[in-house]
């Protein structure tokens, strides 16, 4: 068996190698790593403690439809429009081949009618003067008659009957002329017909309100319209998710919705929050892409745990045609100390800080609210110094 001999010199060389590596670590912790932290100051601010929302926006939107079947062409570009304004046309194409076809035959026709019914007429009005005059006659000559011979007379019988027959054959022709007039006039009247299915066919659709121009069309025009916040539900925030816009060009069918105009005035925001934050009539913030916009709630009702409100802003500034967007709506203000989001650190389940002091040390704090500014906390106090990229000190520790 093999003897261990003890050397305490060794022991005493190990040990002092161990204690020149500690020291060097030690110094290098406590004078080189802290060289390389961050520090930001606790600052006392007032900071608004918001919640991400995403709005649904609620306006009048006039559906315009295609009057007639056929192709449609855009009159007017998306964007701002005045009533009365040519939005879109729709051409018949398939009837206007035939309209015209049978416009050209009537003109013809009344072509041919007005110069047959001119001689016609002419000759019919100069006979109908003939038999005025001999008509006047023959009743001269029946009053003579009956003076002479009595009512009983041949003579007179005779000539009550020619007079009867000129007044038979005056009435023929006068009736004559009129049906030759009323067919002229039908002729005229076909072809006023058939210049009006021109243009029927051929059909300008204009805006009746002034407002905003989209020929994006969901579906969802009617139900998210102001009048509809009661009939609201999760169902339709859930289905905004998967709505996909189409736009309607070229062949359409009668009563298709082609076209909308937006009514940005009537402009509403509703949107679900997890709490009952607010009062009707009360006014709230709202940050959408940095830019602040004062909107004041009009209305609100329970949905199954949440709560959905209807906002109107003071100035309309969503742009028409969008159905939903995020924001950040303001629920609190708030006065209190401040401390950045990447300065807290969980250390064994506590929530801190590593506050600079003669040397950096480890704080419990309590976290009040977080904000884009920073996070509120109790347990530091104004003006102290704290780590911002605590996860280097692992290496102090």
């Amino acid at each position: 068996m093999r003897r261990v001999r003890f050397s305490p010199f060794r022991f005493i060389r190990w040990l002092l190698i161990m204690l020149l590596i500690w020291t060097s670590i030690a110094y290098v912790r406590s004078n080189i790593l802290p060289q390389f932290l961050l520090y930001e100051q606790v600052r006392f601010e007032r900071v608004e403690v918001t919640v991400a929302v995403k709005p649904i926006v609620l306006q009048e939107e006039n559906i315009l439809v295609a009057p007639i079947k056929g192709t449609m062409t855009p009159l007017a570009e998306e964007g701002k429009v005045d009533r009365s304004i040519g939005i879109f046309e729709v051409k018949n194409e398939d009837s206007m081949e035939k309209i015209t076809q049978d416009l050209k035959e009537v003109d013809r026709l009344i072509a041919n009618f007005e110069q047959e019914s001119s001689r016609l007429l002419k000759v019919k009005e100069s006979r109908l003067l003939a038999l005025e005059r001999e008509y006047s006659e023959s009743v001269m000559i029946a009053k003579e008659s009956a003076l002479l011979y009595g009512l009983d007379s041949r003579e007179y019988k005779e000539t009550f009957k020619d007079m009867q027959y000129l007044e038979s054959e005056w009435l023929g022709l006068d009736a004559e002329v009129v049906g030759l007039r009323k067919e002229r006039d039908t002729l005229l009247e076909r072809r006023e017909y058939l210049r009006k299915l021109t243009l029927e066919s051929n059909v300008v659709v204009k805006s009746r309100d002034d407002g905003y121009l989209s020929y994006q069309l969901d579906g969802l025009e009617t139900k998210l319209s102001p009048a509809r916040f009661d009939t609201l539900s999760l169902d339709i925030f859930e289905a905004l998710n998967g709505v996909s816009t189409y736009q309607v060009q070229g062949e359409v069918e009668a009563g298709e919705p082609v076209a909308k105009i937006v009514r940005d005035d009537s402009q509403l925001l509703a949107m679900l929050v997890a709490e009952n934050l607010f009062n009707i009539g009360q006014s709230v913030t709202m940050y959408h892409q940095g830019i602040t916009h004062k909107l004041n709630v009009i209305g609100q009702k329970e949905i199954q745990g949440d709560y959905l409100l209807l906002l109107k802003p003071v100035e309309p500034w969503v742009e028409p045609g969008v159905r939903f967007f995020s924001a950040e709506l303001v629920v609190e203000s708030r006065q209190g100390l401040l401390v950045p989001q990447k300065a807290i650190f969980e250390k064994e389940g506590i929530t801190g800080v590593y506050v600079k002091e003669d040397i950096v040390e480890w704080r419990p704090i309590e976290v009040l609210v977080a904000t884009s500014a920073g996070v509120m906390v109790h347990g530091v106090t104004q003006g102290e110094w704290v780590v911002s990229n605590p996860r280097l000190l692992r290496y102090l520790q």
